[in-house]
């Protein structure tokens, strides 16, 4: 028999089956490996969302501390006034931060976005917006006149 009576086989593309199994086995490789990452990931925003609530805890007592030993000038949307019995002081948002002052500088709570104060009865309602995007609402109290 002569090989011209064979029949011709015809080349299709395609992959065969062990081809098919080489790539599944690489492809479920690669995701065990980032698979690690991507629940880092994940713990990495809780604790940056912890972060940032235990930043504003911390300002928020030292600023009721603060105005604990003050009296209330005025309430401004962005500033209070208040005043001790030497001085008079600003608290207020300054680069990403409340702070007391003028004069001097005390930073009271970092990594702030926004602030923002109205007067409520005998208290100051204070809404703070984070860096984070977290929003807190409380009250401050100050010392009777």
């Amino acid at each position: 028999m002569k090989s011209s009576d064979w029949p011709t086989r015809i080349k299709c593309g395609g992959f065969t089956l062990l081809e098919c199994v080489l790539a599944l086995l690489v492809l479920s490789c690669i995701i065990l490996l980032f698979q690690p990452i991507v629940r880092l990931a994940g713990q990495y925003r809780d604790r940056s969302l912890e972060t940032g609530f235990m930043m504003y805890q911390t300002g928020y007592i030292q600023l009721t501390a603060e105005c604990a030993g003050y009296q209330l000038v005025s309430v401004d949307k962005t500033a209070l006034t208040v005043k001790s019995e030497k001085d008079t002081y600003t608290i207020g948002l300054y680069k990403q931060m409340i702070r007391k002052g003028p004069p001097g500088h005390q930073p009271l709570m970092m990594d702030v976005r926004t602030v923002t104060f109205y007067r409520y009865q005998d208290a100051v309602k204070m809404d703070v917006r984070m860096l984070d995007g977290q929003t807190f609402t409380n009250y401050l109290y100050f010392k009777e006149e």
